[in-house]
């Protein structure tokens, strides 16, 4: 029975009580430890400290059959039995938790950081145990051949990653092991939430069992610094700084690359009233999330900035700026800045590729924000905000983003004077983390309530505190009619609890998904609690916009009705582009469910076409580069809806061709601005117009060549499907309307 060192236990369980996951991969269970932890104490400990958690699914991978005993099948929901790299793509996930215990050095390097890197794309979080150095041979035993060793590690192999946390330990033998966790969001804040007081890894930088190479480490770390300062004293090194910072060099770099890899952090030299300064303190900047901090010297600064030791910062400095003052910081696709907030701080702005946000960096307590530039919305907050403590042991893990005070927000007073000035009686109840589903719930109710607030917080992520919070508005709305659009963990919740209060309010359930979510947990396990609700008479209605979909829950005995989403006023004309080359946007939200391949494939036969794509992944990216895929625009991360709007008004074309949608608002915001868009089959859009059904409606989203004849045809018509489209667009928008009346009947 393959087990492995115990020295990071204690560790690994603080990680895993600040992250509290609710769906977990184990790839190489061995003994089992995992699944016995995972589920002692994110199942059994967890709840019983009162901080929300429930029922764990447990997945495990394990090469050897022979492995698995009947004690396995007591803590896994599913084992599957075969090599991680062969069965890791076909699993479901996405996960909350992906465990590595001490499996990598089993694999071959290539295979190993593949699957690394797999795991961190589909995962909240990433726990690799991993022993360091080219220690011991360990050969195959008889009984298991994935017991030899096959690669060596050391830390600097995860600098690629975005690495939140890491400890250091040593084993039985004296051998140095380490864990590491990585996220890419960090939605649970553990870079900056200290672990346990009591753990002895808060305080080991090097341990003994390191002490062998530590003078080999201390001979290299000298010799670097002795050619750093050789470089440095170069008069071609003094040359290049001087000239970084020149008109010319800035007017040269604009030509080549329109400065497009350029983030600019502009301190503002102001800050809210209750602040006792105006400072702005950038303690790290990285090309991309994850990677090597930026040499501060490579950081183009004006007379505003100055440089401040700091011992904890990368290469022990950091950048102030009092006075005001403008960063040029080069970056990449997803660059990562970091700053200090603290009393004295102020505001920055920063802008990057025409994109502009503004950041309070006051706090009553001293903390840190991770701003990403090329995302949605740019920063994220860590440590506590202003004039807020949090008791993590009564309250539960803080959230990731602004923190939510039991007593109601700025926003939630403007959002009872807007419904007490209107008389409304009807509240749609939505979460920002999906983008579409909270487009159209803006748009198909008059009034709305995001729940929690954030795009960057999950929804499954809640405590008692916040939906109190929420109850209490809702209570004093005297709102008589809810609509819970998407209906999350944290809107069923939300929904009870308001029920307690006030009996007698209508609760209604809008629901954006398809049968094919079924397969998705989260989305399955929500949908079961909302129609055994319905059931029970609590919730009057279930609400669909997939046609058809009303009839099967009709079927059930549950009180259905199709909900038609759509986009109002009459569609634009087509803009005109300059150039003879054909214009196509990508524009995804999710790269998993929606699938951007067979259409770059469909791309790739279509002359004289460039691409315009946001939110796809580097794999998609990948796929467009060896396609050679002429590519005009490739935006990391998803657009703000208005820059959407502006990049959508820049192509003749969407291509939008999925297995997945029920009615998506893409193909309508598309049409409504000018632009055609090509759809796949699933959806109702345009199946009573025999000519935009021809048109627009790819009848085999995964065959290229089907798609690549539909986008031709739709490029060298396009004025006359717009035409088409706005003739027919007011009498779809009525419909709509027609059916968001019999809904809410």
């Amino acid at each position: 029975m393959i087990s492995s060192a115990w020295q990071n236990i204690p560790f690994c369980v603080d990680a895993l009580l600040k992250i509290a996951p609710r769906n977990v991969l184990d790839v190489g269970v061995g003994f089992g430890r995992w699944g016995m932890i995972v589920r002692e104490f994110c199942e059994v400990w967890l709840p019983a400290t009162g901080r929300q958690n429930g029922r764990v699914h447990i997945e495990g991978i394990e090469a050897v059959a022979e492995c698995i005993t009947a004690h396995h099948k007591e803590f896994y929901d599913e084992l599957h039995v075969a090599e991680a790299a062969d069965v890791f793509d076909d699993l479901t996930g996405p996960w909350d938790l992906t465990i590595f215990g001490h499996v990598l050095e089993h694999m071959p390097r290539d295979v190993a950081l593949k699957l690394l890197r797999a795991a961190v794309e589909r995962s909240q979080y990433v726990l690799v145990n991993v022993t360091l150095g080219a220690v011991y041979p360990q050969p195959e035993s008889p009984a298991n051949p994935y017991e030899r060793r096959e690669s060596n590690w050391e830390s600097a192999d995860f600098s690629a990653f975005p690495v939140v946390r890491k400890a250091w330990f040593s084993d039985h033998a004296g051998r140095p092991l380490a864990t590491f966790i990585i996220s890419r969001n960090d939605t649970r804040d553990l870079r900056t939430r200290l672990f346990s007081a009591n753990g002895d890894y808060l305080d080991q930088a090097v341990h003994e069992g390191m002490s062998y190479e530590l003078n080999q480490v201390l001979d290299a770390l000298g010799d670097l610094a002795a050619e750093l300062q050789y470089i440095k004293r170069h008069s071609t090194y003094r040359l290049g700084k001087k000239l970084r910072g020149s008109g010319l060099w800035n007017m040269l770099r604009w030509l080549r690359n329109r400065n497009r890899r350029i983030a600019y952090v502009r301190a503002a030299a102001t800050s809210r009233a209750d602040s006792k300064g105006t400072e702005v303190w950038l303690v790290q900047a990285s090309p991309n999330a994850g990677e090597t901090p930026i040499p501060w010297d490579f950081i183009e600064t004006d007379q505003g900035w100055y440089q401040q030791s700091q011992s904890l910062c990368p290469y022990g400095h950091c950048l102030v700026s009092q006075h005001g003052g403008v960063l040029r910081v080069p970056a990449d696709r997803d660059p990562e800045l970091r700053f200090m907030t603290h009393p004295y701080c102020g505001l920055v702005t920063i802008e990057y590729q025409g994109r502009r946000e503004t950041i309070d960096l006051y706090s009553l307590e001293g903390g840190e924000v991770r701003v990403f530039p090329a995302r949605t919305p740019m920063a994220v907050t860590a440590g506590p905000l202003a004039g807020e403590e949090w008791d993590e042991q009564d309250r539960g893990p803080a959230p990731s983003a602004a923190r939510l005070s039991p007593t109601r927000s700025a926003a939630d007073e403007t959002f009872l004077r807007e419904l007490a000035a209107a008389g409304a009686r009807v509240v749609a109840v939505h979460c920002p983390r999906w983008i579409g589903v909270s487009n159209s719930t803006r748009t198909l109710f008059e009034h709305t309530y995001a729940v929690p607030e954030s795009p960057t917080e999950e929804p499954y992520l809640f405590d008692d505190g916040r939906l109190d919070r929420y109850v209490n508005v809702l209570c004093e709305s005297e709102v008589e009619h809810l609509v819970f659009s998407g209906g999350d963990e944290m809107h069923f919740e939300l929904m009870q609890r308001l029920r307690k209060r006030k009996p007698n309010v209508r609760c209604d359930l809008l629901w954006h998904g398809g049968y094919l979510f079924f397969n998705k947990d989260y989305d399955w396990r929500v949908l079961r609690l909302w129609m055994d609700a319905a059931k029970e008479g609590a919730v009057a209605t279930i609400g669909t916009v997939k046609k058809g979909m009303e009839e099967f829950f009709q079927s059930t005995g549950l009180h259905s009705k199709l909900v038609l989403n759509y986009i109002p006023g009459t569609p634009r004309e087509p803009p005109v582009i300059a150039g003879d080359a054909w214009h196509v946007g990508f524009w995804m939200s999710d790269t998993i469910w929606k699938l951007p391949h067979a259409m770059l494939a469909a791309l790739r036969m279509v002359p004289n076409v460039r691409l315009h794509a946001a939110g796809l992944s580097e794999r998609a990216e990948e796929v467009a580069h060896y396609f050679n895929v002429p590519v005009e625009l490739f935006h990391v991360g998803k657009l703000p809806r208005d820059k959407l709007h502006e990049k959508i008004r820049q192509t003749h074309l969407t291509m939008y061709v999925t297995f997945t949608e029920c009615c998506p608002m893409l193909p309508l915001e598309s049409v409504n601005l000018g632009v055609p868009c090509l759809i796949g089959p699933t959806s109702h859009l345009f199946e009573d117009n025999e000519y935009l059904f021809e048109r627009l409606v790819v009848p085999f989203p995964e065959r290229a060549e089907v798609i690549a004849r539909y986008t031709k045809r739709a490029l060298e018509e396009r004025g006359e499907i717009m035409a088409a489209c706005r003739r027919y667009i007011p009498e779809y928008n009525e419909a709509a309307r027609r059916s968001i009346a019999e809904f809410l009947a």
